[in-house]
């Protein structure tokens, strides 16, 4: 039997103004809650643009959606923009790949951690610092009082992704979509990365989108793979079944792409 779909992406179609052809051309996929899936694909092939519809970041004045994206059976291309903004945040938490160029550089982690608590609560400032201390330790870093009241710059790569990760889940969203967060980390960092994502999807079920061109991070985090070339999703299944015997040519390219070597014994 077939679980209801959290996450419900039915012939997506994004259009920029300025190009003629569409950068995602008929997409659908399922996601159920509480789960987790990979979209893959080389740079260009799509699936950045896909999250951000998703997201509701596109500009709908450089842009045009054509079809549905159903979140618990709310289609999000038929809401305002207003309407997009106070899901996202509350319903919808977003990571993206640089986390310095995310953040501001003049403001501390834990006040941007806080950002969706001030948007789309009535908490009080106390109450806020509270959550968002949770969170940071929620995201396993080491000294949440510490991150909280740092800059940026004083930040590693890998606690910088993890702030990010925290301002993301603050609210318990019932979706995370995240849009390489993983590339700009070492191999060690990415592994620490994969196993707290792992942790948070088990411990709090929060359904997952990871776009990623890196099959090896996919392999180890995704039970379930969608592989986008050029604006379309040309195969789609349980991971080992679609790395162990891919079915389209683009997709035996990326599988036989894939190192040897294991990064994330």
């Amino acid at each position: 039997m077939s679980v209801p779909g959290l996450l419900e992406v039915r012939d997506l179609r994004v259009r920029f103004f300025s190009r003629y052809d569409e950068a995602v051309n008929g997409v659908s996929f399922s996601l159920p809650a509480g789960g987790l899936l990979g979209l893959v694909g080389e740079s260009g092939s799509g699936k950045s643009v896909t999250a951000l519809a998703v997201a509701g970041l596109l500009d709908r004045r450089r842009c045009c959606c054509e079809g549905q994206i159903l979140l618990e059976g709310t289609d999000l291309l038929s809401l305002s923009p207003k309407a997009l903004r106070a899901i996202r945040g509350d319903r919808i938490g977003v990571v993206f790949q640089e986390p310095m160029s995310a953040m501001d550089p003049l403001q501390k982690v834990g006040k941007q951690v806080e950002e969706v608590l001030r948007v789309h609560t009535s908490l009080s400032p106390a109450e806020r610092r509270e959550k968002a201390l949770s969170a940071l330790a929620d995201v396993e870093l080491q000294d949440p009082e510490k991150a909280y009241d740092s800059f940026p710059h004083q930040l590693s790569g890998g606690q910088l992704q993890r702030a990010m990760i925290a301002a993301a889940i603050i609210q318990r969203p019932r979706l995370l979509l995240l849009d390489e967060p993983t590339t700009a980390l070492d191999v060690t960092v990415q592994a620490q990365i994969i196993s707290l994502l792992q942790k948070l999807n088990r411990e709090h079920e929060i359904a997952m989108l990871f776009i990623s061109h890196n099959l090896q991070v996919v392999k180890k985090l995704c039970p379930r793979v969608a592989v986008m070339q050029t604006g379309e999703i040309v195969e789609q299944g349980e991971t080992g079944a679609v790395f162990h015997a891919p079915q389209h040519p683009y997709t035996k390219r990326l599988v036989a792409a894939i190192p040897q070597r294991p990064d994330f014994a």
